[in-house]
């Protein structure tokens, strides 16, 4: 194991070229493990040495993996590309893992399953959305709709959009309604779809169908920064917004 992660020549150029400068000196490492006690000994901060041993497990297992690449299909040692590749993995996983934190002890969401149109608190603002689709037409129009405390229609946005499916869509119109509330830095919105599973689907972290995993963790990470609620509602409460992306669906698709 030594030999493995810290004695084989590529193995100390992947240490020393990667972000950590680690430079290894072969002969002091007798033991993975005393070295590792030693090292964290060394740190006068918890929160350090976390990140360090982190970096150190991430390349570690790249390397790993690089071994195993050229002693069972033969390919090619590369540690520029065994660093670029542990480095990319971990920050993407440092950087999911931190989003994830943080909304989790944000309260942003709440569903609220009302089943009729409610005013907004004063000073709050509602944005209602939407898609529509026609069967055997693979585009659909998406809208949201702002609303003031006093339901006014302050403003909207109406797009064509190119779906797979009614979930990608639904998802489309959810994200468009964040993007509105983003764009106009509005305080206390209120963000209603009469879809439940993309609003669950945007609190929760299920596994989300292929489709429309980008845009549900855009909605995610808009919301994170964002002083958004997510509320259901039902058709028959979200009939505006559901007219309007059928009008605009049918203006928008050549007819035969």
């Amino acid at each position: 194991m030594e030999h493995l992660l810290f004695g084989c020549g590529w193995v100390r150029a992947v240490w020393f070229g990667c972000d950590l400068n680690f430079r290894v000196d072969w002969t002091s490492i007798s033991s993975v493990l005393h070295w590792v006690c030693a090292v964290r000994e060394s740190f006068l901060h918890k929160e350090e040495c976390i990140q360090f041993f982190s970096s150190v497990a991430w390349f570690s297992w790249f390397v790993w993996k690089e071994r195993n690449a050229f002693v069972f299909n033969s390919t090619p040692i590369d540690p520029f590309s065994t660093i670029q590749r542990a480095q990319w993995a971990r920050d993407e996983f440092l950087q999911v893992t931190e989003i994830s934190n943080l909304m989790r002890h944000k309260s942003f969401i709440h569903i609220s399953q009302n089943s009729g149109w409610h005013p907004s608190p004063s000073g709050s603002f509602k944005i209602t959305c939407d898609v529509a689709t026609l069967e055997g037409f693979d585009k659909a129009s998406i809208v949201a709709i702002l609303w003031d405390s006093q339901g006014i229609i302050l403003d909207g946005l109406t797009q064509q959009v190119s779906i797979v499916s009614v979930l990608q869509g639904e998802a489309l119109a959810y994200r468009l309604a964040c993007q509105l509330a983003s764009s106009l830095n509005l305080p206390r919105v209120e963000i209603a779809s009469d879809n439940k599973s993309v609003i669950l689907l945007s609190v929760s972290k299920s596994v989300t169908p292929w489709e429309c995993a980008v845009v549900i963790a855009d909605i995610k990470l808009m919301a994170l920064f964002g002083d958004f609620s997510f509320l259901w509602r039902p058709r028959t409460a979200n009939k505006v917004a559901h007219w309007v992306a059928h009008h605009h669906l049918r203006n928008s698709l050549p007819l035969d």
